[in-house]
């Protein structure tokens, strides 16, 4: 349906085993360890707070923001509150550009899969101030590709923006003029063909997240016969196709989507197809991390809070441990969190969960494909899966690795750029900055990216020298924040451990 209210997802399972009183012991013993360490750093940390606060406070514009101008790179929820949210500030020269024909990026009829929604509650991915519903129960639940499609029109009407987006416009080129440190940037408008150069923009903020299909090579393609689809491309008409014709379909991937596309031919009873996963992914229980408020879960909340925390010392620790004791965490092949790198941060609630559990068990296939073959699937632990649609929910690309970056005339490969500053930009291009590293979701990281970027350009000191750069960097929390892991969003690394 459009909207799922929380009501109607289901309730979490209870269950008590013989180590359930150990696992909670442990998770109890973390937290109060943690507390302790709180309790004994107390005065530095309130000495701390009240010194940022007096600093933050004396914080003055040496810039006026409506002095800079600002390029945002994709119109998905954290681009349109990026803007919206720059407006509110003060900064009145924005251009986003969005590659489609209309915004919505995720949830763009181009590239959402067949029965896409959300795997958060709304009120966690409402926008700023423009909540979805003031109904609690809608607030808290869950909504479809084509409604939350429907809520950015509607929040971009209410904060009056169409203007500020151009569509049909694919950023293809970033030009840093190190002497008067803005960016010219080449933009190619598939509507006419052309490619046009654009700016000087102050900052290129990148915030495009599933711009294109990841569609992996397989040995053996050119002889398959059948069909090899990806989740972009599955929509209502090939779907029912599938279904009215019996076909025999593979889903390939552990993650989000792949269950998503599970989910789809579980809820209408169809049973040929296979699962084929290399390892099995990580989730957290919606209705335990995301739930509505109550007094007996601020325990739970606290501990999750402290598991944040403790991926600091030992990402191991967080995810293999506390979410998993405290009961937040699920996996769908019944094994305990063995690749900590699969833990992405989705969310599934339990109807989901119930109905992933009901595939049987002859249909999942923890493998990888060694070679495609005319009528199927061959698999490394020596099966073979009968094949006719080959069903890829292997994520997507940003598309960054596509653009092209110079440097004052000379080519510059981002990808061998040292620690980003703040997370945020790029150390010696400091005209470009991603938004992949900061861990808040959907709109809320838009009003994260926006306040950072005026920071950047209007409070933060101009023109840093790369050792200035790399001496605040240097006192950046976390040892996995380059460019190459963040803005590429590679998929070996724990979420987590990005943030």
């Amino acid at each position: 349906p459009p909207i799922t209210p929380f009501s109607t997802i289901g309730k979490s399972e209870t269950y008590w085993t013989w180590y359930r009183p150990i696992a909670l012991a442990f998770v109890l013993l973390i937290t109060l360890l943690w507390l302790a360490v709180a309790v004994v750093f107390s005065p530095i940390i309130i000495i701390g707070t009240a010194y940022r606060r007096y600093t933050v406070g004396r914080s003055t514009f040496h810039t006026n923001p409506s002095e800079v101008k600002i390029a945002v790179i994709g119109c998905g929820w954290t681009g349109i509150q990026c803007v919206a949210r720059l407006k509110e500030i003060g900064v009145t020269d924005i251009q986003a550009y969005e590659r489609f024909d209309d915004v919505g990026g995720t949830w763009h009829p181009n590239v959402r899969y067949l029965g896409q929604q959300t795997h958060a509650p709304m009120h966690v991915t409402s926008f700023k101030d423009y909540p979805y519903s003031s109904e609690k129960d809608l607030l808290e639940g869950k909504i479809r590709g084509d409604e939350v499609q429907n809520y950015l029109a509607r929040f971009i009407a209410e904060k009056n923006l169409r203007g500020c987006f151009k569509l049909n416009s694919t950023l293809k080129a970033v030009h840093y003029d190190s002497k008067q440190n803005t960016a010219l940037i080449d933009v190619e408008y598939s509507d006419s063909g052309l490619i046009v150069s654009e700016g000087p923009f102050d900052l290129v903020v990148f915030s495009a997240g599933t711009t294109y299909p990841n569609v992996p090579i397989f040995p053996g393609q050119e002889d398959f016969q059948g069909t090899i689809i990806h989740s972009h491309d599955l929509k209502k008409e090939n779907f029912r196709s599938m279904v009215q014709q019996n076909k025999k379909v593979s889903i390939l991937g552990g993650g989000k989507t792949a269950v998503d596309l599970v989910l789809l031919f579980q809820r209408i009873g169809y049973d040929n197809f296979a699962w084929i996963y290399r390892n099995a992914f990580l989730f957290c229980k919606m209705e335990l991390f995301f739930g509505p408020q109550s007094v007996w879960r601020i325990p739970l909340g606290l501990s999750n809070i402290i598991a944040l925390f403790s991926s600091l010392i030992s990402v191991q620790l967080k995810t293999r441990w506390l979410l998993w004791c405290n009961g937040c965490a699920w996996t769908y092949d019944g094994s305990k969190p063995m690749n900590t790198a699969k833990f992405k941060g989705g969310q599934i609630c339990p109807d989901q969960r119930n109905l992933v559990r009901s595939v049987e068990k002859h249909r999942m296939h923890k493998s990888d494909i060694q070679s495609l073959k005319p009528s199927g699937i061959q698999l490394t632990n020596g099966n073979f899966v009968e094949t006719d649609v080959l069903l890829l929910g292997t994520s997507s690309l940003t598309g960054i690795d596509m653009i092209k970056f110079t440097k004052d005339g000379k080519s510059y490969d981002i990808e061998n750029c040292p620690k980003m500053l703040n997370y945020f930009t790029l150390q010696d291009f400091p005209v470009f900055a991603t938004t992949s590293s900061l861990f808040t979701l959907g709109p809320m990281r838009g009003c994260n990216v926006a306040e950072l970027a005026v920071y950047h350009l209007c409070v933060q000191r101009r023109n840093l020298s790369l050792s200035q750069c790399q001496s605040i960097t240097r006192w950046q929390l976390g040892n996995v924040n380059d460019v190459k892991k963040l803005a590429f969003m590679n998929n070996e690394i724990n979420f987590i451990e990005e943030w």
